[in-house]
């Protein structure tokens, strides 16, 4: 298990027993993230979705080493997520960013200079435009350790919030991401509007 006090953070990313130079920055891998969840489809149904996802992984590739690996691509990508999570957690550790039905409480597009703000207040590590590299590991552990009296983690619970209280429930409300689809939904509820036009 990776710790804090006695292992770096990688500037490297493992595929197939071969170590592979990365961009470390925490702006771009929010950046690849957001990236990823907006153009790949989660579930292609067709020979043209798998065509434009693998245009997506190599668009990937280039955001985090600045060229295509001559490695499998989904092998690339495998590597590239586990990279994304950071230091490994234990599996049962608590977590507040996601509802009990898996959906996320925060948003790296939407919400990205509340949890700059955040870390700043808590640790006085200024991660903002005047800061050079600050290794995404170490942003995804300042994120998840910011306490109770940072206005985006009262956002996140507000946003987790799932009893009846109504005034809890119109917080929730006020504070709700925008709907954001997946490549595969979009082309679903693009399907639908075709079949069923002007419903």
């Amino acid at each position: 298990m990776f710790n804090l006090s006695n292992v770096p953070p990688p500037d490297y990313i493992t595929i197939n027993g071969k170590d592979y130079e990365v961009f470390t920055d925490y702006r771009i891998w929010a950046d690849i993230t957001v990236y990823a969840q907006e153009q790949l489809y989660d579930k292609p149904s067709d020979e043209s979705q798998t065509i434009h996802n693998w245009g997506i992984l190599a668009e990937l590739q280039r955001r985090a080493f600045a060229r295509i690996l001559p490695e499998a691509m989904l092998d690339v990508w495998v590597a590239m997520l586990g990279f994304m999570r950071g230091y490994p957690r234990e599996e049962n550790e608590y977590s507040q960013d996601e509802k009990a039905d898996g959906s996320k409480t925060f948003s790296l597009k939407h919400d990205m200079n509340l949890i700059v703000l955040a870390i700043r207040n808590q640790s006085g590590i200024d991660i903002s435009y005047r800061c050079g590299n600050f290794h995404w590991w170490l942003f995804l552990l300042e994120f998840q350790s910011l306490d109770n009296s940072h206005l985006i983690v009262n956002i996140m619970q507000w946003r987790a919030y799932e009893g009846e209280d109504k005034e809890l429930i119109r917080r929730r409300e006020r504070v709700a991401l925008p709907v954001e689809y997946t490549k595969s939904e979009k082309a679903m509820i693009d399907e639908l509007e075709r079949m069923f036009p002007n419903t």
